[in-house]
């Protein structure tokens, strides 16, 4: 399917189909981490609607949360990781990736599930062999992430700031969980996280994707500028 290449070497890709559902009982493939901050309300129903949304997916998956709360019960799906005690964000969602049984981790921060089509979309943009026209001979993606653009000024000011074209995050992130083990993962907000991670693994010379938006108009999470230059202080100050 047809592609085009965008800032930093990164590769902005089109939807692929989607995928057959998989077969009940697959072993999962993803494991998507759901840290649940301090205090959370209604972990409960926040895992219902993010296994509801994540129901017509196309791979199987795990649910790893961390932090406080009732769960549902009964799903062998949806397992808990231990919570460090007064931990951030960042902290809780480093803790449900190590208790991850997959190669591939899926952030479920704020507890959005992804749109239609989204998983498939990230996970073949994972594969050089996948719905994608790499070139011949290009590395295997460390993260993919749907991006949006509020405005050209914001996109370059974002990518001044610590060298990615992107002003929201308009879905999902997927990254090898080998990747977490080169990368500091810290941060309170969802922008401020998701953007270390995509910042530090480009400096280190990983390969990061940034896909199009499939659902054009759709809900988006703005990165607030003071969330850049905090990324940018740790980039340049170290953990």
């Amino acid at each position: 399917m047809a592609s085009s290449a965008s800032p930093g070497g990164s590769l902005i890709g089109i939807r692929s189909s989607k995928r057959p559902d998989p077969p009940s009982g697959a072993p999962a493939e993803i494991s998507v981490v759901l840290p649940l901050s301090a205090g959370a309300p209604d972990p409960a129903g926040t895992v219902a609607r993010l296994l509801a949304g994540l129901a017509g997916c196309g791979e199987p998956f795990e649910l790893i949360v961390v932090g406080e709360g009732e769960l549902p019960s009964g799903d062998p799906r949806i397992r808990r990781a231990p919570c460090p005690a007064g931990s951030d964000l960042g902290a809780r969602l480093l803790a449900g990736v190590r208790g991850a049984s997959t190669d591939f981790i899926l952030p479920a921060l704020a507890g959005r599930a992804p749109a239609a089509g989204e998983v498939t979309m990230l996970r073949d943009a994972m594969d050089s062999s996948g719905a994608f026209s790499y070139l011949p001979g290009s590395r295997a993606a460390d993260v993919a992430i749907v991006v949006g653009a509020r405005t050209v000024f914001r996109n370059l000011v974002v990518y001044g700031l610590v060298g990615v074209f992107a002003s929201d995050f308009a879905g999902p992130m997927l990254a090898r969980r080998s990747l977490f083990d080169a990368v500091h993962v810290a941060g309170a907000t969802t922008p401020e996280i998701l953007l270390g991670i995509v910042a530090q693994t480009r400096r280190a010379g990983g390969v990061v994707r940034t896909l199009r938006d499939p659902a054009p108009g759709g809900a988006r999470l703005p990165v607030p500028i003071a969330d850049a230059w905090r990324v940018r202080a740790r980039l340049r100050t170290g953990p």
